[in-house]
C-alpha cells in the first residue's frame, strides 16, 4: 500500500501533493469516527473498533511515509562538502561521534551524482565546498562533478572562504563559483618540504641503521640524512611539478582561462575575494543565502534543495540489480595482521593483510562474484604484508575471474 500512495504522489502535480494528502487523511479521520459510533453498540465492538484504528495507523503512516520519502520535481542536489569526502567510512563508533554535517564516502558521492544525472527531476546541483578532499579523491570528485554537468545541468559552488588549493580545485568543476564577499582565495603554488633528525641523532650520540630499497625510497632519509639527497629531491619536485600542472589545468578549463594565464594567478596568490572576482576566479560575491535564493531562481518555480545522501536513500530501491562485483578497500599503511585500526607511525588507519587477503579468498570463491576491484589507498609499508596480498590476488586471478586495482 505505501508503494502505491507514493507512486501516485509522484505522479500528482506539486501544487495539488498536498491536497490530495489532506483529503487522505480526513477521509481516515472521518471513517474512524464513524466506524467508532457504528461498532459501539455491539458486543465485540471494542475489537472491532481496535482492528479499524490499526488499518487507519497503517495507512496514514504510509501516507506520511510516501511524502517524506518522494523526490519532488525539480530538486537541486545539495553536496555538503565542508567535511572531506573519503574512502572509507571510519569503522570506530568513536569516528561517528560528534555534530556536523555527515562524513561521506567518495564511492556514494560518485554513485549518487551518477544516479542524479539521469534523474528527471534533479536540476541542478548546489556544494558549500571548504575541505572536500585531497590527491586522488579529489580527482574523482572532480570528474563526478563534471560527469554530472555533461547531463545539461547546472553546477554552482558555495564557499565562505576558500582557505586551501585543494577546496578551490575541486569548485573549478562546477559551472559557477561564489565566495563570501569578505573571504579569500587561497590559491597559490606547490611546495614540497623535508623533515631531517640525522643532526639532531648525531648531537645524542644516536645512529639509524635501516634498510633502504634503492635511491627513491626516501622514507628513512629523515633519520639517516641532513638534507635532500639528488635522488629525494627530482622525486618531490617530479611530483610537485605534476599536481601544479595538475591545478593550472584545472583551473583554465573550468575558468576559461589559457593555461599561462592560469599559472601566472596561481603564482600571484592567495587573493582576497574581491581580488579573485576581478581576475575572474570567481564568479560572484554573495552571502550563503544570496546564493541558495539565486540557485532556486535558476531551477524555476517550486524547486527545493535535497542532500544527495537523502537523495540516495530515497532513490536507492532496484539499485542494486544485475551481475555483483567485490570492492574491497586496501585503506591505510600495510601491515601484517589484522587491520582496520589506528596506525601510529603514519598516524592513519591501517591496512592488515590478514583482512585484506581474507576479503580476496572469501570474494574469489563466491559463485555470484564476477569480478573484483581493489580500492588501493595507502602509503606504502611492510614489503612482507604486501606480498602476502600480491599472493591472494595472483589466486583470485587464477579462478579467471577479473581482478582491478583501482589506486
Amino acid at each position: 500500500m505505501a508503494l502505491d500512495i507514493r507512486q501516485a504522489l509522484d505522479k500528482t502535480r506539486q501544487p495539488f501533493r498536498w491536497l490530495v494528502l489532506a483529503a487522505l487523511a480526513l477521509f481516515l479521520v472521518v471513517g474512524a469516527v464513524a466506524a467508532g459510533v457504528f461498532v459501539a453498540d455491539h458486543p465485540r465492538g471494542i475489537f472491532r473498533f481496535a482492528s479499524l484504528l490499526t488499518i487507519v495507523g497503517v495507512l496514514g503512516s504510509s501516507a506520511l511515509a510516501a511524502l517524506g520519502s518522494r523526490v519532488p520535481k525539480r530538486t537541486i542536489i545539495e553536496l555538503d562538502l565542508t567535511k572531506p569526502v573519503v574512502e572509507k567510512a571510519s569503522a570506530s563508533p568513536l569516528g561517528r561521534l560528534g555534530g556536523g554535517p555527515k562524513t561521506s564516502t567518495i564511492r556514494e558521492v560518485v554513485e549518487g551524482l551518477e544516479r542524479a544525472a539521469k534523474d528527471k527531476r534533479v536540476v541542478g546541483l548546489f556544494a558549500r565546498v571548504e575541505a572536500p578532499a585531497t590527491g586522488a579523491l579529489a580527482d574523482e570528485l572532480r570528474d563526478a562533478i563534471g560527469a554530472f554537468r555533461a547531463s545539461g545541468k547546472f553546477a554552482v559552488a558555495y564557499s565562505h572562504s576558500f582557505t586551501m588549493t585543494s577546496g578551490y580545485y575541486v569548485a573549478t568543476a562546477f559551472d559557477e563559483i561564489a565566495v563570501q564577499g569578505s573571504g579569500d582565495v587561497g590559491v597559490s603554488g606547490w611546495l614540497a618540504q623535508g623533515f631531517f633528525v640525522r643532526g639532531l641523532l648525531d648531537k645524542i650520540g644516536v645512529r639509524a641503521r635501516l634498510g633502504q630499497r634503492y635511491e627513491y625510497k626516501n622514507a628513512v632519509n629523515q633519520l639517516t640524512e641532513t638534507a635532500f639527497t639528488p635522488a629525494h629531491r627530482e622525486a618531490s619536485t617530479r611530483l610537485s611539478e605534476a599536481r601544479f600542472g595538475q591545478l593550472v589545468d584545472a583551473v583554465a578549463s573550468g575558468r576559461g582561462m589559457n593555461p599561462d594565464a592560469a599559472r601566472k594567478l596561481l603564482l600571484r596568490g592567495p587573493y582576497a575575494a574581491a581580488d579573485a572576482l576581478a581576475e575572474g576566479l570567481v564568479d560572484r560575491l554573495a552571502y550563503y543565502d544570496e546564493v541558495v535564493d539565486s540557485v532556486k531562481e535558476r531551477a524555476g518555480k517550486g524547486s527545493g534543495l535535497l542532500f544527495l545522501h537523502k537523495y540516495a536513500k530515497r532513490t536507492k530501491r532496484g539499485a542494486n540489480r544485475g551481475q555483483t562485483v567485490a570492492v574491497i578497500h586496501a585503506v591505510g599503511a600495510v601491515m601484517s595482521g589484522k587491520g582496520g585500526g589506528f596506525n601510529p607511525l603514519t598516524q592513519g588507519p591501517a591496512m592488515g593483510a590478514d583482512t585484506i587477503s581474507s576479503a580476496l579468498r572469501a570474494a574469489a570463491k563466491d559463485k555470484g562474484v564476477k569480478a573484483i576491484v581493489l580500492r588501493v589507498d595507502s602509503p606504502g609499508g611492510s614489503a612482507v604484508a604486501s606480498d602476502t596480498i600480491w599472493r591472494e590476488v595472483m589466486n583470485a586471478r587464477a579462478t579467471g575471474k577479473p581482478v582491478i586495482a583501482s589506486m
